[in-house]
């Protein structure tokens, strides 16, 4: 059972479905016998998300979604923080629309919350077949 997931949504943008991302995201970590504790998706500019690549990390360069784990004993938690404005770049330059860029940007960034890495070859093909099973679900 989910306890919270929270989607800070400032930037106003209309194709959100809350309940349709929760229910999503709690198939996506049951794949991985997980249950979401308490996530949180904030929906930010590059600005902004730029500035908690500064503060959290001292990396001064943008980036799409930044995922930051709460450890816990068996539940997962944490928050996901999103530049929709890089995710409507990537659409554009994948040819995909900006919603399907956002949900692979969001199930992206809960994999990094459940402990997947991206660093090499190996990892990002890793990634993206799991980032392809949880998009799958998307329904």
């Amino acid at each position: 059972m989910i306890l919270e997931i929270n989607i800070s949504n400032h930037l106003k943008i209309n194709n959100i479905n809350h309940d349709l991302i929760v229910s999503w995201l709690d198939k996506c970590a049951t794949l991985h016998n997980k249950k979401i504790s308490v996530l949180e998706i904030h929906i930010l500019t590059d600005e902004e998300l730029l500035d908690i690549n500064k503060q959290i990390f001292n990396r001064d360069y943008l980036t799409d979604v930044i995922s930051i784990a709460y450890p816990g004993p068996n539940d997962i938690s944490g928050s996901i923080f999103i530049s929709y404005e890089t995710v409507k770049e990537n659409a554009e330059k994948y040819s995909v629309s900006a919603e399907e860029e956002l949900n692979r940007v969001i199930i992206h960034g809960l994999l990094h919350i459940l402990g997947f890495e991206d660093s090499t070859t190996e990892e990002k093909e890793n990634m993206r077949n799991w980032e392809d099973k949880c998009l799958k679900l998307l329904v």
